[in-house]
């Protein structure tokens, strides 16, 4: 479980650099789609910190 919270946090900073996102798009944009997926997907299953 900490690798993908880890994961997802360093996905999330890429793609919150514009440069890195504007690459994706314009290069991968298939790929940048399916990351930000699941950065918003892992974001909404994240346990807020009174659950844990």
């Amino acid at each position: 479980m900490l690798t993908l919270v880890v994961a997802k946090g360093f996905m999330g900073k890429l793609l919150a650099n514009p440069e890195i996102a504007a690459h994706l798009d314009k290069h991968h944009g298939d790929l940048a789609v399916e990351l930000r997926r699941v950065v918003d997907t892992m974001s909404e299953e994240a346990p807020s910190a009174a659950e844990i």
